[in-house]
Protein backbone atom coordinates (compact mmCIF):
# COMPACT_ATOMS: atom_id res chain seq x y z
CA UNK A 1 0.00 0.00 0.00
CA UNK A 2 1.64 3.50 -1.07
CA UNK A 3 1.74 6.30 1.52
CA UNK A 4 -1.04 8.60 -0.17
CA UNK A 5 -3.56 5.73 0.16
CA UNK A 6 -2.41 4.77 3.95
CA UNK A 7 -2.96 8.08 4.85
CA UNK A 8 -6.46 8.19 3.22
CA UNK A 9 -7.12 4.96 5.67
CA UNK A 10 -6.27 6.49 8.60
CA UNK A 11 -7.83 9.48 8.07
CA UNK A 12 -11.05 7.59 6.94
CA UNK A 13 -10.47 5.86 10.37
CA UNK A 14 -10.18 8.87 12.17
CA UNK A 15 -13.70 10.09 11.13
CA UNK A 16 -15.27 6.86 11.85
CA UNK A 17 -13.97 6.99 15.33
CA UNK A 18 -15.54 10.12 15.97
CA UNK A 19 -18.19 9.21 13.59
CA UNK A 20 -17.98 12.13 10.85
CA UNK A 21 -18.79 12.09 7.08
CA UNK A 22 -16.21 12.42 4.65
CA UNK A 23 -14.78 16.29 4.06
CA UNK A 24 -17.07 16.97 7.50
CA UNK A 25 -13.73 17.95 9.36
CA UNK A 26 -13.09 20.70 7.86
CA UNK A 27 -15.88 22.68 9.71
CA UNK A 28 -14.37 23.50 12.97
CA UNK A 29 -17.52 23.54 14.78
CA UNK A 30 -18.94 19.65 13.43
CA UNK A 31 -15.33 18.80 14.37
CA UNK A 32 -15.60 19.94 18.01
CA UNK A 33 -19.19 18.51 18.49
CA UNK A 34 -17.96 15.03 17.25
CA UNK A 35 -15.46 14.85 19.38
CA UNK A 36 -17.04 16.16 22.43
CA UNK A 37 -19.97 13.61 21.84
CA UNK A 38 -17.49 10.99 20.94
CA UNK A 39 -15.15 11.90 24.19
CA UNK A 40 -18.52 11.54 26.66
CA UNK A 41 -19.39 8.22 24.81
CA UNK A 42 -15.68 6.91 25.35
CA UNK A 43 -14.76 8.40 28.90
CA UNK A 44 -13.95 6.27 31.61
CA UNK A 45 -16.23 7.57 33.86
CA UNK A 46 -19.13 7.42 31.69
CA UNK A 47 -18.71 3.57 31.18
CA UNK A 48 -15.60 3.77 28.48
CA UNK A 49 -12.36 2.73 28.62
CA UNK A 50 -9.29 4.29 29.08
CA UNK A 51 -8.10 3.18 25.41
CA UNK A 52 -11.56 4.46 23.85
CA UNK A 53 -10.85 7.90 24.70
CA UNK A 54 -7.58 8.04 23.78
CA UNK A 55 -8.52 6.83 20.78
CA UNK A 56 -11.15 10.05 20.12
CA UNK A 57 -8.74 12.21 21.23
CA UNK A 58 -5.97 10.95 19.13
CA UNK A 59 -8.53 11.04 15.93
CA UNK A 60 -9.64 14.80 16.79
CA UNK A 61 -5.74 15.94 16.84
CA UNK A 62 -4.96 13.82 13.50
CA UNK A 63 -8.23 15.36 11.41
CA UNK A 64 -7.10 18.89 13.06
CA UNK A 65 -3.83 18.77 12.10
CA UNK A 66 -4.74 17.63 8.73
CA UNK A 67 -7.24 19.82 7.82
CA UNK A 68 -4.32 22.91 9.14
CA UNK A 69 -1.47 20.89 6.85
CA UNK A 70 -4.08 21.40 4.05
CA UNK A 71 -5.05 24.75 4.51
CA UNK A 72 -0.98 26.26 5.16
CA UNK A 73 1.05 23.09 4.10
CA UNK A 74 3.63 21.93 6.46
CA UNK A 75 6.96 23.33 7.51
CA UNK A 76 8.37 21.31 4.48
CA UNK A 77 6.58 23.64 2.08
CA UNK A 78 8.27 26.31 0.08
CA UNK A 79 6.60 29.12 2.68
CA UNK A 80 7.35 27.25 5.37
CA UNK A 81 11.01 26.17 4.63
CA UNK A 82 11.43 30.34 3.22
CA UNK A 83 10.27 31.48 6.67
CA UNK A 84 11.97 29.33 8.96
CA UNK A 85 15.51 30.64 6.90
CA UNK A 86 14.45 34.11 6.60
CA UNK A 87 14.01 34.72 9.78
CA UNK A 88 18.10 34.43 11.73
CA UNK A 89 18.81 36.34 8.12
CA UNK A 90 16.67 39.23 9.42
CA UNK A 91 18.24 38.99 13.50
CA UNK A 92 21.78 39.50 12.00
CA UNK A 93 23.38 43.24 11.57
Amino acid sequence: MNTAAAAQQSLAHHRAVLGLAPGAESDAGLLQAAFKQASVRAHPDHGGSSEAFHAVKEAAEALAKHVHEERWGTSSSSYGAGAASAQPKLLKN
